[in-house]
């Protein structure tokens, strides 16, 4: 039988015990009877294709625009299946009467809503959001979540655009409100800033208390207005100034502490954080305003900060990509356990895995989830099954009602040590496999992630997976509507490493990607990257390469093109070429004097040539004092495209923007820009870096410390003298990693606890030396850090004599590349 609803309340009845999916890949005929499938249009596919599907594998509640016939089931029916979605939702959270924290602004909400959920964890069973599901989709799902076993909610909400929070604001409905600060992220959304706040402001309708910093006077003044149309709500407002309701005083800071005095009523309280720099600082204190606002326990706050936030001393990085040994694969989550997490770092190894290679999970217990253990195995062994894992490795007491079964090999330790030790004794062994490693924090299993790492090298570079993303979404931010996105992955992705930047693009809805050399695209497609791959520099002998890989050759010349049409007659469907028109960089491509020419060979072959674009590139898009040169190359590219989609009679893929030219030169999008240095964090204008997040970070260690007295020399050519006591530090770094020569002899330096320690001698292959003399502190084993964000990257380019483009292609590929995500 169809049963056919059309409002939330009736739907409900039937469906608030049910999951919701908006994901028919996440159904399977284990978690089916249970799922509600929502259908949703996406840029690509339309989850209503996929209803047959999903109702094959035991389906049977929906939300859709159309009920298919033939289809038992229940099925509302309705134009607006997101809108539905959040209708359904919003009368669930009507539920439940614990205290709910809304947390929105432009920076800060994942990190405080993190932090919040571990400083509260002893007093609170808390839901909160997965990850970073914050948007019209995202805060729905995780709203969902909530359930009587809960006694307090946190989710975050962001908005790009006016007019989008209030349907967010009906769903999370939060009692306690936490607005942690205003920037210039999605400024183009709004006709000015007050226009964003107030926005913004519309999450906290009907809460008791709002939590701000009086820090920011346009976000104060924006706030004390809006209350006037509030008086119910409270303000809690933080901050050195006599207006805030709890008055902070900075007594002791150094680089890496900050102690304070809180005045939560007349006696102030002194806290410790393990933190020098303001964002930390400031998404601690609203963390610990709420955690007041909650307890009234000064005693309780300061102990849980010590116990929490000290694991925050230098930023815990989640869901870490690494080799491990016997060419396994390792993604470290060493950091919490709960089922939410464990879903989001499952999604994680599934994209990050090597295919065809077993996966194995190791699991610590989920303590303080509110759940029993036979439900919290049965979750567990539920989501195993759905990612494809055929191993589990379980530490703890609580694990007994999961056992060993046909599909999945279960074994049980009872702590760590028990586990390491199994390992030593080679009772346990790893063979090219993908291994996830998933802890609460108490179980420490860090130190299984040391033992089953791959020790290569002492230099890494670590690259921040998010920040590609927010740096892809901020230029995204600035096209039109359908505007497509080519990312550059060339030269081993800036040295990022190419597949693994390119899976997570892929992942990001990226549209095409671009390298060099045919190589590097077979790379990418037996690392299972299905997007459109164009190659920059082919030559003949790489055409079958091209054709069987489906990568898509840049021409350049009569002679390649020529060449091309001979190998594309002789092969069925060859891939589409990109044409290069040479407006002025004067490297590869078409000249303008010979479009005539190539217009005239196209119209002999349209029956054998598939063009898919025609670009160009510009010269000095980065430089103010060339912008007219610039504009003359797009016209001259315009006159060119324009002349061959009227011979080939078809719309070509036109493109001629990179990173620089997309802040420069708006008005010049037309199908497709190129983004290249910009996904990595760099700005080549200068006027927008602001908007970016630094991707990589370089850092090496201390191999040894020797302390020398006056008239020794160090290393080759007796060129490091020295003249005083000293202190002498070698590190795992030499010019065979990218640490070039120049950088010898006191012209380079690393940030070893935060100081300076310049390079003494010269800069051998493998490693070089550096004064530690000043940083009394410094041990052998401990960090030192080459480039930390973009102006450290500059300034290290800087010293070179050169740009940060040669800086990080430069690294040498046996540097290990770290990989890791929120």
């Amino acid at each position: 039988m169809q049963c056919i609803f059309d409002n939330a309340s009736r739907f409900y009845s039937v469906a608030k015990a049910h999951r919701l999916q908006t994901d028919s890949r996440a159904i399977t005929p284990q978690n089916a009877a249970e799922s509600i499938f929502v259908a949703l249009p996406g840029m690509h596919t339309d989850g209503h294709q996929f209803i047959a599907d999903v109702y094959a594998k035991g389906v049977r509640l929906f939300i859709v625009r159309y009920a298919p016939e033939g289809l038992d089931g229940y099925f509302w029916v309705t134009d607006n299946p997101l809108g539905a979605l959040q209708q359904l939702v919003q009368l669930h959270r009507q539920q439940f009467t614990y205290p709910v924290i809304g947390i929105t602004g432009s920076n800060g909400k994942t990190i405080v809503k993190e932090w919040l959920a571990e400083l509260l964890a002893e007093k609170f069973t808390v839901v909160k959001s997965p990850k970073s599901y914050n948007s019209q989709l995202g805060v729905p799902l995780s709203v969902w979540q909530m359930s009587q076993r809960h006694n307090l909610g946190i989710f975050e909400a962001g908005i790009s655009q006016r007019n989008s929070m209030k349907p967010i604001a009906n769903i999370i409905c939060p009692t306690i409100g936490i607005f942690t600060n205003i920037g210039n992220a999605h400024d183009e959304g709004f006709d000015n800033r007050s226009e964003k706040m107030r926005e913004k402001l519309q999450l906290f309708e009907h809460a008791k208390v709002l939590i701000f910093s009086t820090a920011q006077p346009e976000l104060y003044r924006e706030i004390k207005a809006w209350q006037q149309n509030h008086p119910q709500c409270e303000l809690l407002s933080w901050g050195t100034t006599a207006n805030s309701a709890i008055r902070i005083q900075t007594i002791e800071k150094s680089l890496q502490q900050t102690v304070l005095e809180v005045y939560f009523t007349a006696q102030p309280v002194r806290l410790s954080l393990p933190f020098a720099d303001s964002a930390s600082l400031e998404n601690a204190l609203h963390c610990i305003v709420a955690m007041w606002h909650l307890t009234h326990d000064a005693d309780y706050i300061r102990r849980v900060l010590s116990k929490i936030l000290n694991a925050h001393r230098q930023p815990a990085m989640r869901l870490v990509r690494k080799k491990g040994i016997n060419r396994c694969t390792l993604i470290d989550d060493s950091y919490n356990n709960d089922l939410a997490g464990l879903q989001v770092a499952l999604e994680f190894l599934s994209l990050h895995a090597v295919p065809g290679r077993p996966r194995t999970l190791i699991l610590s217990d989920m303590l303080q989830s509110g759940l029993t253990d036979r439900v919290i195995c049965g979750e567990v062994e539920a989501l195993a099954k759905r990612f494809h894992v055929s191993r589990l490795l379980l530490v703890g007491q609580h694990w007994q009602p999961l056992q060993t079964s046909p599909e999945l090999s279960v074994q049980h330790f009872a702590d760590t040590a028990s586990l390491i030790a199994a390992i030593d004794r080679s009772e346990i062994s790893f063979l090219e496999e993908n291994i996830l490693i998933k802890g609460a924090r108490n179980f420490r299993f860090e130190q299984i992630v040391t033992r089953l790492e791959a020790k290569i090298h002492g230099t890494r570079l670590e690259i921040n997976l998010d920040a590609i993303g927010h740096n892809l979404g901020y230029y995204k931010s600035l096209l039109r509507p359908g505007v497509k996105v080519m990312a550059m992955v060339k030269a081993f992705a800036y040295g990022s490493g190419s597949h693994e930047v390119a899976q997570y693009l892929q992942q990001k809805g990226c549209d095409y990607l671009a390298v060099a050399y045919a190589d590097e695209g077979v790379a990418l497609r037996q690392h299972g990257i299905s997007l459109p791959i164009m190659v920059m520099n082919p030559s003949t002998d790489s055409f079958a390469l091209l054709h069987s890989y489906c990568l898509e050759p840049e021409v350049y010349s009569f002679r390649l093109l020529q060449a091309w049409l001979r190998f594309a007659e002789a092969v069925q469907n060859p891939p589409p070429i990109h044409l290069k028109i040479d407006t002025g960089m004067h490297r590869l491509g078409f000249l303008p004097n010979e479009i005539a020419q190539l217009c005239e060979l196209i119209s002999q072959n349209k029956e054998k040539i598939n063009i898919g674009g025609i670009f160009t590139h510009l010269a000095a898009a980065d430089d103010e004092q060339m912008v007219e040169f610039s504009r003359q190359q797009l016209q001259l590219f315009e006159q060119a495209a324009t002349q061959v989609e009227t011979v080939y009679g078809k719309h070509l893929l036109k493109y001629a923007l990179n990173s620089a030219g997309i802040i420069r030169f708006p008005e010049a999008q037309y199908d497709m820009v190129r983004l290249g240095i910009g996904l990595y964090g760099i700005e080549a204008n200068g006027i927008q870096q602001a908007h970016l997040q630094p991707v990589a970070t370089m850092k090496t260690t201390i191999s040894q410390i020797k302390t020398l007295q006056p008239g020794n020399t160090v290393g080759y050519g007796r060129s490091g003298l020295i003249t005083r006591p000293s202190r002498i530090a070698t590190l795992a770094i030499g010019y065979a990693d990218g640490y070039r020569r120049a950088l010898g002899n006191g012209k380079g330096y690393f940030l070893i606890h935060g100081k300076q320690a310049p390079t003494i001698g010269r800069i051998c292959m493998d490693m070089c030396m550096a004064d530690v003399t000043h940083i009394p502190e410094a041990q052998e084993g401990d960090e030192a850090l080459v480039f930390y964000d973009a102006a450290s990257l500059q300034q290290f380019a800087k010293l070179l004599d050169t740009i940060p483009y040669e800086v990080l292609t430069g690294i040498g590929e046996r540097v290990k590349r770290i990989y890791f995500s929120a």
